[in-house]
């Protein structure tokens, strides 16, 4: 990055102050430079990062026998975790599963919470890892550590929604990229002592939900639902714990304020209330599930 500052110094120190007044709450026009100018500079800066990076990692024999011989699967592109989890669906999550001490075949490694290398092939990860040089050196120096369960400091941590992919959390994005080029040369999957997290989402009632959220746009109707969960306890020993957590939705009635919990039955319900109501003669034959539950008429 040094270099980098070199090259365009004058510029890199001007948006940086401007940047930090605006931050500090100075006037607007301390800042001159637009929002999508401030990401352009960044683009450039990480770029250049990356190619300062690629020029270093191709020194090392083994990187240069990956790029002679790629695995099929280093042309995959490194996935968002944001694909699998977003925050909407976080209200959903019915187990939180921790281990400090698991095991996670490298190869269902499918992903990252990293924006910077989603998108990014394994191939080009190893090139240009920012880091991938240390790293590097340090297989160089002591393969074992990618063979032999050991305490691993920083920890590596994956999380996961199904058990089967994996994506790499806050530490441990360039050492899990070098494991599965290494572990695929030696005939090896597993990468021991590692922290993993298994979030299992219900995806029933997500969907459920999704379709009530659509019937209440479809059919305007005055009401407004959010997910939420509530903590049913805990199951644990040393080095693991199990979360246990109840999702459910709340349904605000905007005419009156009234507020109803609601279970994934009583949300479909309510859902086939809404398109009962689009059609008379069913509609006059089925309360409301507002009704049922508070004894009253709703919408």
């Amino acid at each position: 990055m040094t270099a980098y500052l070199e090259i365009e110094g004058e510029a890199s120190v001007a948006f940086r102050q401007g940047f930090r007044a605006c931050q500090a709450g100075e006037p607007q026009d301390a800042n001159p430079y637009l929002e999508e100018e401030r990401e352009s500079t960044q683009r450039r800066e990480w770029n250049f990062g990356w190619q300062h990076a690629h020029d270093q990692n191709i020194n090392f024999d083994f990187v240069r026998r990956q790029v002679a011989m790629p695995p099929e699967w280093s042309q995959e592109a490194i996935k968002p975790w944001e694909a699998v989890y977003s925050r909407e669906a976080s209200a959903f999550v019915s187990h939180e599963y921790w281990s400090d001490t698991g095991s996670v075949n490298v190869f269902r490694v499918v992903g990252t919470m990293h924006q910077q290398y989603q998108g990014k092939t394994w191939l080009q990860f190893l090139l240009g890892g920012k880091r991938m040089q240390h790293n590097l050196q340090r297989l160089m120096d002591n393969p074992d550590y990618y063979l032999h369960p050991v305490i691993r400091q920083p920890k590596i941590d994956f999380y996961t929604v199904d058990g089967l992919d994996y994506y790499v959390g806050s530490d441990g994005n360039h050492r899990t990229c070098l494991a599965r080029f290494f572990l695929d040369q030696e005939g090896k999957s597993q990468l021991h002592e590692v922290t993993v997290h298994h979030h299992h989402i219900d995806q029933a009632f997500l969907h459920v939900y999704h379709a009530l959220q659509a019937s209440i746009r479809e059919h305007q109707v005055a009401k407004a639902i959010w997910a939420d969960r509530r903590l049913l306890g805990r199951d644990d020993t040393a080095g693991w714990k199990v979360d246990r957590f109840e999702p459910f939705l709340i349904c605000r009635d905007l005419t009156t304020g009234q507020e109803m919990e609601l279970n994934q039955a009583q949300a479909h319900d309510m859902t086939l209330d809404l398109a009962a109501k689009a059609c008379p003669t069913t509609a006059s034959a089925r309360p409301s599930l507002w009704r049922r539950l508070f004894g009253v008429g709703g919408s």
